[in-house]
């Protein structure tokens, strides 16, 4: 009996901090909700006027690579063709020959244009990074001078409903073109 009333104490006392416990982190997470902002990171990296400039240069540099490599391609295939014209005029250590250093040009120009491509990415992603940087200290800013105690990001529409956040993305976007000038 005095057994089955200490547990029912302490179940008591374990219900009742549990209970403290909830009322105190369902105030602070309803204090926290008070302002909630959403903010799409994508959308503001895609339409700031530095990404565009950006995106725009790098969009110029790959279509003039582009038609580089077609001019090259074009120049491959007539030396395959010539090569393959010539087949029966080569001895076959010569045709070999030439067989070989087309392929090893070939090899060399694809190489080539892969390290050109990894150095764009870089490029891209040390760009991107350099504006999110920037739209993260405007972000804070917002947040700061609009009290707001919560901004989400929401590129990929994570936030399926919220009855009281607000979407900065327009705000950061125009507060991100403006500063400095």
């Amino acid at each position: 009996m005095k057994r089955q009333m200490v547990s029912k104490n302490l179940v008591t006392k374990i219900l009742g901090l549990v209970l403290v416990f909830g009322l105190m982190f369902g105030a602070t997470v309803a204090k926290a909700a008070d302002k909630i902002a959403l903010v799409s990171l994508q959308r503001a990296l895609n339409e700031v006027e530095e990404g565009k400039k950006a995106k725009a240069q790098i969009q110029k540099e790959m279509d003039a690579k582009d038609r580089e490599m077609k001019t090259l391609e074009a120049d491959f295939k007539k030396k395959a063709q010539e090569l393959s014209n010539q087949s029966s005029v080569l001895s076959p250590d010569a045709l070999s020959a030439k067989q070989m250093e087309l392929q090893n040009r070939a090899k060399t120009e694809q190489e080539a244009y892969m390290k050109w491509m990894q150095q764009m990415r870089t490029r891209q992603t040390d760009s991107a990074n350099s504006i999110l940087t920037s739209l993260r200290a405007v972000i804070s800013d917002i947040a700061k001078k609009e009290g707001f105690n919560l901004v989400i990001e929401n590129s990929a529409e994570t936030v399926l409903y919220s009855d009281s956040a607000v979407d900065i993305t327009t705000k950061v976007i125009s507060a991100y073109n403006t500063r400095g000038k």
